[in-house]
């Protein structure tokens, strides 16, 4: 049976997991120049994914990152449909963190990154498989219908 304590543990615990991601996505939008050059000082990211045509794969690469990290850490606060959030965010972690932080065996940075996105992930891994809790948009919303076969 769950009780009061454990709807505001799961509130608190989507607040700080999801406004992470709302955080960031800001960031990356008021820091579009000091994203790109971050991105187009990578060479191993521009020759794996862009070729020759870099400047603007990068920035259609921000935008998309942008995106699901708001819409998925939105999600994911706001307990709507916050077990999709949570995979969409699984994804583009996996996508990114072994792009970014493949260098953590000879810098110290990259290893503290490397496993706060491990952590992250795992934190994602909760809220898919227990749900948002009783605090969340989904609890007022009406269950979805299953469709009969």
């Amino acid at each position: 049976m769950q009780t009061v304590y454990h709807h505001v543990a799961a509130l608190i615990a989507r607040i700080l997991i999801g406004g992470g991601f709302i955080w960031s996505a800001a960031w990356h939008l008021t820091h579009w120049s000091s994203t790109r050059s971050s991105l187009i000082g990578n060479p191993w990211l521009v020759k794996l994914l862009f070729g020759n045509n870099a400047y603007m794969a990068i920035c259609v690469f921000i935008v998309v990152g942008v995106i699901v990290m708001l819409c998925g850490g939105l999600s994911v606060v706001l307990g709507f449909r916050a077990r999709w959030g949570a995979i969409g965010l699984i994804v583009w972690l996996l996508i990114v963190t072994p792009i970014f932080h493949h260098q953590y065996v000879n810098d110290q940075t990259q290893m503290l990154e490397l496993t706060k996105n491990l952590g992250l992930m795992g934190g994602l891994l909760m809220v898919f498989a227990f749900g948002s809790g009783g605090f969340s948009v989904d609890k007022f919303l009406p269950p979805p219908r299953r469709r009969r076969a």
